[in-house]
């Protein structure tokens, strides 16, 4: 083998670095452009952040109409178990007014046959 002369060892070292420069810089381009062309835009950052707004209002609207729905759903309840008491009180007003009717015609009819076997000449 030949020995090699020093101007072409100083000419394979240029060329051997040149190469790994050549593929360091299409690297860094390469890393540059994929880094600049994943970030999102500005516009579509925008949109991200106005749908998961809309989407956080739209939760929260659901809520506020879930907790509204129990909130009447309780109210209707308090307002029929009113009702139906009221409608108990009712009843027993009224079948305790009709015993009392009753009772009261039961003593004017005893007063009544009372008086009129009172009234009547014993057979005699």
């Amino acid at each position: 083998m030949p020995a090699i002369r020093p101007m072409e060892r100083v000419f394979r070292g240029m060329v051997a670095i040149l190469v790994v420069l050549a593929f360091t810089i299409v690297g860094v381009i390469g890393g540059y452009e994929y880094g600049r062309r994943s970030r999102p835009s500005d516009a579509h950052i925008a949109a991200q952040r106005g749908s998961a707004v809309q989407a956080a209002v739209d939760r929260a609207v659901a809520a506020k109409g879930r907790a509204e729905h129990a909130k009447r759903l309780r109210v209707e309840r308090r307002y029929a178990a009113w009702v139906a008491q009221r409608w108990h009180v009712r009843l027993e007003n009224a079948v305790n007014q009709a015993h009392m009717d009753d009772a009261a015609a039961a003593a004017r009819a005893f007063r009544r046959g009372r008086a009129s076997a009172q009234a009547k000449p014993k057979p005699g």
